[in-house]
């Protein structure tokens, strides 16, 4: 596999979004536990106005998403995710809070299977106490001077940049489920097929790359 470092590029828009989904999300069948049983601490220290799609509920998001054939639903929870994110890394001093980088549909994919498990809570309370446990779990990328290193991956005829962080947290994990692999984040034969092991294993979908559904597993486990 084929890697080199670049600079970080921006999340992909709405054209990457249509091209990735076809308009349609499908709910993966493996999802996270639900993450709060209440409110989040957060949302419970004072009221806020909370804008555009962060106030609808995880059931009605789930039906937008799984039910239109319109391109344009799934592109707005994308942008709606995206610019959270960037929000909160800019007010919370993390790089980025979310260590999958691309595609971007994998961003609204993962807050979708998380949502499946939170019917009644706010789009905006999963995302929030999500990212919480994103940073107190260690999966957020630190602040720092300058841009982290890319790992590009190729797949499928194109390249898919990764988080070299993310990477070696990844390879750690499998490390530690029994994987004979180093936590060199380095994206060789050995660590493609631990991942896609495990994925065939634990019956996660995706190819074999680290994306949503190993970090979903990881959060889990």
């Amino acid at each position: 596999m084929e890697e080199r470092k670049q600079t970080v590029p921006s999340r992909a828009g709405a054209s990457t979004l249509v091209t990735a989904i076809g308009g349609v999300l499908a709910i993966a069948s493996f999802v996270v536990v639900a993450l709060f049983s209440t409110t989040p601490a957060q949302a419970k220290k004072s009221s806020f106005s909370t804008r555009s799609l962060g106030g609808v509920s995880c059931s009605a998001a789930i039906d937008q998403l799984t039910a239109t054939k319109s391109n344009n639903t799934a592109a707005a929870y994308t942008l709606w995710l995206s610019g959270y994110i960037t929000s909160k890394n800019v007010s919370s001093g993390f790089y980025d809070v979310f260590p999958v980088l691309s595609p971007s549909v994998e961003l609204t994919q993962f807050f979708a299977n998380i949502c499946s498990s939170n019917p009644d809570a706010k789009l905006v309370e999963v995302v929030e106490a999500t990212v919480s446990t994103l940073i107190s779990k260690g999966y957020a990328l630190a602040g720092r001077v300058g841009t982290p290193d890319i790992v590009m991956i190729s797949h499928e005829g194109g390249k898919v940049p990764v988080y070299k962080d993310f990477l070696v947290k990844i390879q750690k994990f499998l490390k530690r489920a029994g994987y004979r692999i180093s936590p060199d984040g380095r994206f060789g034969n050995r660590t493609k097929a631990a991942i896609e092991d495990y994925k065939k294993k634990n019956k996660l979908r995706g190819p074999a790359l680290p994306d949503t559904y190993m970090l979903q597993a990881m959060i889990a486990n």
